[in-house]
């Protein structure tokens, strides 16, 4: 119960009003017989904020606000992105001075699953001239010392994706992400299934809103650990996170991109579930150039 009310006053709070011009009673979070939570709102004042509100960030509003999106419309969501996917190894062909001539000069985006240096990602991205770069941290950091003699962990001017809900929209792309890996040793940026528990449930009220403002969740879920049963392994360190496989299961992104066990597993790609082969999981094996 209590969680039915904190995901009702999110949603309440993203759409600028709070509790108040839109009451309790106008937000309804529906469970559906396959476990997917839908949020409905009642009421015209309700569905006049919303589809206010989508308008001002640029979003479609979904059918079901009976909105018929906004002035001048938007783009399918559905239509070709193209993306390169890196994560753990720097590959000789990536790091290359004839990156742009092996991938053509059209990559969209670029998504980082981890274990890669910065200087690696920003070489990537000024190469091909293609920002943004999405990335999450993985279980191993690379430190280095820049020309400003300060730590640098991350890449310049890129967007870390661990614990936000970010839309792209340029591409008209729902993009999450959790860093790290499942807790095997004492260092730093690997956490217990608990916590990544409470990293994932941290973002279900965002995912709601998705779904009324886009008409979808989640298009995008980038980790660095795999998911419980899909890709994982049976040491230590390489198990899968049971929140990322119940994310998957319960939100359906059209993609989860991760890294961490490629290494050990070949295998690049497996449907999200075995009903619905539109929605596929796929996890990076050293670089995978995909249109999604």
């Amino acid at each position: 119960m209590s969680g039915i009310f904190a995901a009702k006053e999110a949603v309440s709070k993203v759409l600028g009003t709070g509790i108040g011009k839109v009451s309790w009673q106008d937000i309804e979070i529906i469970h559906v017989p396959s476990g997917e939570p839908l949020v409905h709102l009642h009421g015209g004042e309700a569905s006049q904020v919303a589809e206010q509100r989508a308008c001002v960030i640029g979003a479609c509003p979904s059918p079901m606000m009976g909105g018929a999106g906004c002035r001048g419309g938007c783009r399918d969501w559905r239509a070709f992105v193209k993306i390169l996917g890196l994560s753990d190894i720097e590959v000789p062909a990536v790091y290359s001075s004839h990156i742009r001539e092996r991938f053509g000069g059209d990559i969209d985006i670029v998504v980082s699953s981890g274990d890669l240096p910065a200087a690696y990602l920003e070489f990537v991205v000024s190469m091909l001239d293609i920002p943004p770069l999405y990335f999450v941290q993985g279980n191993h950091v690379f430190k280095v010392e820049n020309k400003a003699g300060t730590i640098q962990t991350h890449p310049d001017g890129a967007i870390n994706l661990h614990q936000k809900v970010y839309y792209d929209h340029e591409h008209d792309l729902i993009l999450a992400g959790i860093e790290g890996s499942l807790k095997y040793n004492k260092s730093a940026y690997q956490y217990s299934q608990r916590r990544m528990w409470w990293m994932v449930l941290k973002m279900v009220p965002r995912f709601l809103l998705n779904k009324i403002l886009y008409g979808r969740y989640l298009d995008i879920f980038v980790t660095h650990a795999p998911a419980t049963g899909l890709h994982d392994c049976d040491d230590y360190a390489h198990r899968g996170v049971d929140a990322f496989r119940w994310l998957i299961d319960t939100f359906k992104p059209r993609y989860h991109l991760h890294g961490h066990v490629h290494r050990y597993n070949p295998s690049p790609l497996v449907n999200t579930t075995q009903s619905d082969k539109n929605n596929q999981r796929l996890r990076l094996p050293r670089d995978k150039f995909l249109d999604a």
